[in-house]
């Protein structure tokens, strides 16, 4: 199989929605640069552990405001699966050539959704995932859309592009949820402790 572009796998894959989930993933990824102080303890776990959960949640939110109505979450878990279009697929930090173990393994709502998605194309077995790479010092430097054989080889492939200018400030497409003032709760004896008091 030779290498494909991801429009030639599957016409949801379109280029403008695979640029727009890239800048995300750039955008949210240097956000979260802001936030890393190794004075105060962080290290590069905590600054993985962090952009991941702010990629899932953030798209998580996205998707359920229909900002961008391409968009659907098929696990919210940690085990986070997400889909454009019908195809389904996850992201991970890493090079392409060397794409880790747990990147390779398919979920059961993935595969299922995959055999929706290509049905008995020759692409029904492919991995679909956004590889993030960074730098040295954590910020991202290259976004590929990749579809991974069973082995880890690349079937499809697009480096993605993107430069400081062309990056979307994440507030335009993730609002925090407004603060909502919470009533000090009321404080009340239970039913057992009703009955308590009156049999006393």
């Amino acid at each position: 199989m030779t290498v494909q572009m991801p429009w030639e796998c599957h016409p949801d894959l379109t280029e403008s929605r695979l640029k727009s989930v890239a800048k995300f993933l750039a955008s949210a990824g240097r956000e979260v640069l802001t936030h890393y102080n190794p004075e105060l303890g962080d290290d590069t776990w905590s600054l993985g552990c962090r952009r991941n959960s702010w990629w899932r949640n953030r798209l998580i939110a996205i998707a359920g405001a229909g900002d961008w109505n391409w968009l659907g979450i098929i696990s919210p878990t940690k085990g986070f699966v997400f889909r454009i279009g019908n195809v389904p697929m996850r992201f991970y930090r890493g090079k392409t050539s060397r794409p880790p173990a747990s990147t390779l393994s398919v979920r059961h709502d993935e595969l299922r959704q995959l055999r929706f998605a290509f049905g008995e194309s020759e692409f029904k077995e492919l991995k679909w995932r956004f590889a993030v790479e960074t730098g040295l010092t954590g910020e991202p430097t290259e976004i590929v859309f990749v579809g991974h054989a069973e082995d880890g080889s690349v079937q499809c492939f697009w480096s993605i592009p993107f430069d400081e200018a062309d990056f979307e400030d994440v507030t335009d497409i993730y609002t925090p949820p407004a603060a909502v003032e919470i009533p000090a709760p009321v404080v009340a004896p239970t039913q057992d402790e009703k009955s308590n008091q009156a049999a006393t």
